[in-house]
């Protein structure tokens, strides 16, 4: 008795092996390799970039969304946010980067999307501006 529960398990686990060794391509496209604002005036925004998050790969990406690490000068437009929920094969997610220099510094930060390793740096420098 106890051979044949032996054998039945060794089948099992070997039926079942392909399922759980396959492996989630999830692989984004962006409209852009980097976002660089250049010398902005100090106090003043830019109007946003837009950024595009193409879903390239072979399974839907749930609770897509954009994040920023880096210098809090770089923000994300919440009102032109434009992403389906979850991203499917094929599918864009959209949405617009504003530059508001603070200080008269450069300033790097990376754009990041879930699910990808792939990320977006970004720069801008403040400029005191005015009359020379």
């Amino acid at each position: 008795m106890k051979r044949s529960s032996t054998a039945i398990l060794i089948l099992v686990l070997f039926i079942l092996s392909p399922v759980f060794a396959q492996e989630t391509n999830t692989a984004v496209e962006y409209s852009r390799s980097e976002i660089n604002f250049g010398s902005r005036i100090v106090g003043a925004c830019t109007p946003g970039r837009k950024v595009k998050a193409k879903n390239v790969s072979d399974v839907d990406i749930n609770n897509p969304q954009f994040t920023i690490e880096g210098a809090k000068e770089f923000s994300i437009q919440n009102t032109f946010k434009k992403c389906p929920d979850p991203l499917k094969p094929g599918q864009v997610c959209s949405i617009y980067i504003d530059f508001c220099p603070q200080l008269y510094l450069k300033y790097e930060a990376t754009l990041i999307f879930s699910g990808s390793a792939k990320t977006i740096p970004m720069a801008g420098m403040g400029n005191a501006g005015g009359v020379r």
